[in-house]
């Protein structure tokens, strides 16, 4: 069986799909819009504004597939590219995360040690840390912290991405 509401990964004024990597990233117009921030000036360049979504878009997707038991990880990354509804719920979890990251929160304060050299004390900082609370609940809302896949689909081709 097809998914429901399949369409192949495409680009717009919203989105863009990297092939290589399988993934959405957010165009800056679009992500600028929705955040109300003026990103290119926030990161100086083009170039770091693009290395920012990119990441941005990583760390959103091993979010979500730290639910997944790895042997569903190809499913999982054909799912989310061609399913209408999967690309609403990446493209709302990654602007949340945009905006997190500008509050006093975000990703970036996973990838700090967690030491607090004065007090020798250590923080955890685990990937939970890295999406907001309404960020967790938007992973929710599209039951992307549910180990299965509830869809049932055939995946097109035997050739991992070929056909992307």
């Amino acid at each position: 069986m097809a998914i429901k509401d399949y369409v192949k990964p495409y680009i717009d004024d919203k989105m863009t799909y990297d092939y290589d990597g399988h993934k959405y990233i957010l165009k800056a117009d679009y992500a600028g819009f929705e955040t109300g921030l003026d990103l290119l000036e926030l990161w100086e360049t083009q170039e770091n504004l693009q290395w920012y979504f990119d990441f941005v878009s990583r760390v959103c997707y091993n979010y979500i597939y730290q639910f997944k038991s790895p042997k569903y990880r190809k499913r999982m990354e054909y799912y989310m590219a061609h399913s209408e509804y999967m690309r609403l719920a990446i493209r709302e979890i990654m602007v949340d995360t945009i905006t997190y990251n500008f509050e006093d929160g975000g990703f970036l304060i996973a990838y700090q040690t967690g030491i607090n050299l004065k007090e020798m004390k250590e923080l955890q900082m685990r990937i939970d840390m890295a999406l907001s609370v309404v960020g967790e609940k938007i992973v929710r809302n599209y039951m992307l912290e549910d180990r299965v896949i509830y869809q049932s689909f055939d995946v097109e081709s035997d050739t991992y991405g070929t056909e992307w």
